[in-house]
């Protein structure tokens, strides 16, 4: 299914799919797709759904734990 979104729009949903994992692109935008499904397509309808729905998909990467700059040898 498609829906109606300015260019600006779209642009803010593929900004937001590209910091995911190529496997999560496709189910994130869909996810998207179904939360704006009957409502009226505004600027806050998409940042909200993008928001939503970046929270089930992103998974921040692991940073490793250093030992303090002084303890190395």
């Amino acid at each position: 299914m498609s829906i109606p979104v300015s260019e600006i729009q779209w642009l803010q949903i593929a900004n937001a799919a590209e910091a995911l994992s190529p496997a999560d692109r496709e189910p994130f935008v869909t996810r998207i797709v179904r939360e704006l499904e009957g409502k009226p397509i505004g600027e806050g309808t998409v940042a909200r759904a993008v928001a939503l729905s970046f929270k089930v998909f992103f998974i921040p990467p692991e940073i490793p734990r250093l030992p303090p700059r002084w303890a190395r040898s």
